[in-house]
């Protein structure tokens, strides 16, 4: 198998359009759609996941991006689970899960706007 090797052009418009593509899905994902959820992970995955045989699109552009999570507090000392990113609902369909909007309100939105590359 004869593997192309992208240019930078192209490396850009890729990273940009897994931008985009997290930023539609994410919007579907708030409105109900939980099967967001794949699309997001798998848009992250091409960004960020180096392996043996293939390399993160940070990593082909020589990008250093620091991850915030600005959702609640973190204590070390707590032993259970923290839920800061979700919320779990319980209706008559049974239980579901709900982005935890109230402390964050999409910051990750505004900022993936601030990375796009030219």
């Amino acid at each position: 198998m004869v593997k192309y090797k992208l240019n930078k052009d192209e490396l850009r418009e890729h990273f940009n359009d897994q931008l985009l593509d997290i930023e539609e899905a994410i919007k579907k994902f708030d409105n109900g759609n939980e099967k967001k959820a794949r699309q997001i992970a798998l848009a992250l995955r091409i960004i960020c996941h180096d392996t043996q045989n293939s390399k993160s699109l940070l990593k082909q552009l020589n990008l250093n991006i620091f991850f915030l999570s600005n959702n609640g507090l973190y204590t070390p000392s707590n032993l259970l689970s923290s839920w800061t990113l979700l919320q779990i609902e319980f209706g008559p369909k049974g239980m579901s899960y709900k982005p935890n909007l109230e402390l964050s309100q999409r910051v990750l939105v505004q900022n993936l706007k601030q990375m796009h590359i030219n």
